[in-house]
């Protein structure tokens, strides 16, 4: 539909000369990025072709409505409207967003002038009408009076009202509300920057104005976080853990951020804006381990993990290269962003050390150095041991269960080294992640039809 709407773009406005258009799938809503220049021609004055939006637009024919609709106002409406035909062609309707607007734009601010203006004249013009005699009324005036006066009185009420509000708006002033929880925090500044009320987060309080305390409110009532879904300030901090393997400084790390399509400010602190959020975060916030300095230590040592594995599988058996080896798979697979890597301690931050997948199959050799194993008949040689250990225990009354968990860790072993031989152990996770991913999102997709 995107790409139906682009295509006749030019065709439908001839003096915008597209030179870039660009579809984003990044985020919850794909959407369309059209970079044009205005042009106008046969100009009598100076150059007869130069760029200008509002003569553009007159010379196809669109013009100002009225003193508050411009033209560019008339034609964006044109542009919604043809946009609309589009989805409507294919089933859809067009979402208006912008809900709960509490506070005044620059032209709610114009109307409310006007409003305040227009109270004035009404109420004037019930004063003037009420000093003359009823003989001095002219028909018109006493038609007017009779007819019109009740009208007039509620009309100056509802404005009275509306003028009241915006007065109130206008002289708002900011109030702390806490918020302990960070992701509900981030929930809540979200929720209010998409309805365009201003506000301030600092790491547990926001500071919202008065007037929007009850919208804020309604916002922090249907935050219901998933059960064991990653929260927006831990998936930056994941994102920012795996990038650091790839990044040779801090200013490299910023710029793979934004191929990820974060927002990146730098001033006295770093902050970013994840793609699917409203609002920035210092890295500081995040933790001592996402201060600039703390960063640039992290990416010095950065492959230090990798190089030690490396010297390990000099002086490997057979069998520990094969486990050796996956583990840099996983490296790998981490840093070309194939697979999302999974903590072993989520209370820590993400490193190789503290990779969970990698942390398996270092359990794995470190059974096979425990029981200096060297192939797959060894360990199915040992399993079988074990076993017969088992039954004597069993048959002299006592527990075996030392030996069940030693006979657990070599099934997982087996298990392991069949999945590595057959070289789908890095498929499987990321099959499995995508599978949990899948599952997330309908969960989601529920809690939010619940809400």
């Amino acid at each position: 539909m995107l790409d139906e709407y682009m295509k006749s773009f030019e065709e439908r406005n001839p003096n915008m000369k597209v030179f870039n258009a660009v579809l984003h799938l990044d985020e919850a809503t794909p959407h369309l990025h059209i970079d044009f220049v205005p042009i106008c021609t046969n100009q009598s004055r100076g150059l007869s072709t130069r760029v200008s939006l509002k003569r553009a637009l007159a010379e196809q024919g669109i013009s100002a409505s009225s003193r508050k609709k411009s033209e560019w106002a008339v034609w964006k409406d044109t542009e919604f409207e043809y946009m609309t035909k589009i989805l409507r062609k294919h089933g859809f309707e067009r979402d208006v967003k912008n809900i709960h607007r509490e506070h005044l734009t620059v032209d709610e601010y114009k109307d409310f002038a006007e409003k305040k203006a227009a109270v004035l004249a009404i109420n004037k013009q019930i004063n003037e009408l009420k000093k003359k005699k009823p003989t001095e009324l002219t028909a018109e005036e006493f038609e007017l009076l009779n007819n019109q006066n009740d009208y007039l009185r509620q009309k100056y009420t509802e404005l009275q009202q509306e003028v009241d509000r915006l007065t109130k708006q206008l002289g708002a002033k900011f109030i702390p509300v806490t918020v302990l929880n960070p992701d509900k925090l981030q929930y809540a500044a979200d929720g209010l920057a998409r309805a365009k009320i201003p506000h301030v987060a600092e790491s547990s309080t926001l500071y919202v104005p008065n007037y929007a305390i009850k919208t804020l409110r309604e916002i922090l009532s249907h935050y219901a976080p998933l059960e064991n879904a990653v929260t927006i300030r831990e998936q930056i901090a994941l994102d920012i853990d795996r990038l650091i393997y790839s990044s040779v400084a801090v200013d490299d790390l910023l710029n793979r951020l934004k191929f990820l399509g974060y927002e990146v400010k730098q001033g006295k602190y770093i902050a970013v804006k994840h793609p699917n959020a409203e609002r920035f975060v210092r890295l500081k916030s995040l933790g001592d381990d996402y201060c600039q300095g703390r960063l640039e230590q992290r990416i010095s040592s950065r492959n230090d993990f990798a190089n030690s594995t490396n010297e390990k599988i000099q002086t490997a058996t057979y069998t520990e290269k094969i486990f050796y080896t996956e583990i840099l798979s996983v490296i790998t697979a981490v840093k070309e962003l194939r697979l999302e890597p999974k903590k072993t301690d989520k209370a820590q931050i993400y490193t190789f050390h503290n990779d969970a997948d990698i942390d398996y199959l270092v359990k794995q050799l470190n059974t096979i150095a425990e029981f200096r194993l060297t192939d797959r008949e060894s360990i199915v040689k040992k399993g079988c041991e074990i076993m017969e250990n088992i039954n004597e225990i069993r048959a002299e009354g006592s527990d075996p269960a030392p030996e069940r968990e030693r006979l657990a860790r070599i099934n997982e072993l087996l298990k392991a080294y069949d999945e590595l031989i057959e070289g789908n152990y890095i498929d499987n996770l990321i099959k499995a992640q995508q599978a949990e991913r899948s599952s997330q999102s309908k969960s989601k997709q529920q809690n939010h039809h619940k809400r």
